[in-house]
């Protein structure tokens, strides 16, 4: 591959597999968020351009693609929405929206604010259904794993 990459090519076409010494090469520009994780990347639906994610800041070595799992961040995103989150973003440095996971495994995505003193509470938009909820230090650190923070969605038109 580093050697097809120099030269502007494949590696099909290098070792003869293929006629067309161009196909690829923009793939190679692309990575799908799960590529190197438990999911092989396979299940993946959306590929991200390299070079748009470093001029974010973020590297394509440290990024999940999960689904939105509920609506109480209606304001922001869906349930089943595609979201994007950055794994190197684990700790809670200022409120905004993170991807967390619970002891049991259930995921949640919502707005994580440190509170005055100490101590961390966890919002979303629909305060109904998810009421904000309010955890010290250490109740934080022993129940919820912080996954990473959420940087773009992505969703299909409905009944398609």
């Amino acid at each position: 591959p580093y050697l097809a990459k120099v030269l502007e090519t494949t590696p099909q076409y290098l070792s003869g597999w293929s006629n067309e010494p161009g196909i690829g090469v923009e793939t190679n520009k692309y990575i799908t968020a799960n590529v190197n994780q438990e999911q092989g990347g396979k299940d993946d639906d959306l590929a991200f351009n390299v070079e748009a994610l470093k001029r974010r800041g973020l590297s394509e070595h440290n990024l999940k693609l999960i689904v939105a799992p509920d609506d109480a961040m209606n304001s922001v995103f869906h349930r089943g929405d595609s979201l994007l989150i950055d794994k190197s973003a684990n700790e809670i440095t200022e409120t905004d929206i993170y991807a967390l996971q619970t002891q049991t495994g259930d995921l949640y995505v919502r707005y994580v604010r440190r509170d005055i003193g100490s101590g961390y509470s966890v919002y979303a938009d629909d305060e109904r259904h998810a009421p904000i909820q309010k955890f010290s230090e250490t109740e934080f650190a022993d129940n919820l794993n912080v996954i990473g923070r959420y940087v773009f969605k992505g969703c299909w038109r409905q009944n398609q």
